[in-house]
């Protein structure tokens, strides 16, 4: 498991669950949104020209040089996307 801090004192949690991802939002104790992803999903959301990924609760937006984490319609974070990356290789 990789942990990321975002804002507010809230982590981003990349856990792995069978062959998927688990991307989790908490405030440290309490779970606060989760999506399931496939690693393969992940990097070529990285690598694309796409700018979002999900729908709902947890949303992923991606600009030039960052991941910008989205929970219920509010941004709570920022992530390099190197930084993003290597989280994902070293799980």
């Amino acid at each position: 498991m990789n942990i990321l801090t975002l804002n507010g004192g809230l982590l981003l949690h990349i856990e792995t669950d069978d062959k998927k991802l688990r991307l989790v939002v908490s405030n440290g104790t309490t779970e606060m949104a989760c999506r399931k992803v496939t690693p393969a999903i992940l990097l070529q959301f990285l690598s694309s020209t796409n700018q979002n990924l999900f729908k709902g609760r947890l949303q992923l937006f991606k600009d030039t040089d960052a991941v910008n984490i989205v929970l219920k319609g509010t941004p709570v974070g920022i992530i390099p996307i190197p930084v993003f990356k290597n989280a994902l290789h070293t799980l």
